[in-house]
């Protein structure tokens, strides 16, 4: 599933690698050490061209970095964006990202999360288009 693929890719990044204690999609599980990472696919098609389907596929990715600190998830999130943006790449999974594009980012400091150690979440979204198999 290009979704394995993806968490893996991403927790490949020396960064991510050095400070995350997982990468989650959709829920982390109780009790999870920050920092982790939810992954959330929030969107995702098949793409047309006049003849019909041209073998392509969108999908838009929230990537969540939940950490004790703001400095920390921030750190992890810039790893993440420079490491993805504007890149083509092949998944473990054997699926082919033709082309990702950070999209926006939003900081949020969460009251009610999973642990007590990850207040701060430091979000991102790309679009990524890739090669239907």
């Amino acid at each position: 599933m290009i979704e394995d693929g993806l968490a893996a890719y991403i927790q490949a990044i020396p960064t991510v690698a050095e400070y995350s204690q997982g990468i989650y999609w959709n829920i982390a599980p109780q009790r999870v050490t920050a920092p982790f990472i939810i992954l959330t696919q929030v969107a995702g098609n098949e793409t047309y061209a006049h003849d019909g389907p041209d073998g392509l596929g969108t999908m838009r990715i929230q990537v969540d970095v939940y950490a004790s600190t703001a400095a920390l998830a921030k750190k992890i999130r810039l790893s993440i964006i420079r490491a993805l943006n504007g890149q083509s790449f092949m998944l473990s999974t054997g699926d082919k990202i033709a082309v990702c594009e950070h999209i926006s980012t939003i900081d949020r400091v969460e009251t009610e999360i999973f642990t007590t150690d990850a207040r701060f979440r430091a979000m991102t979204d790309f679009t990524l288009q890739y090669i239907i198999q």
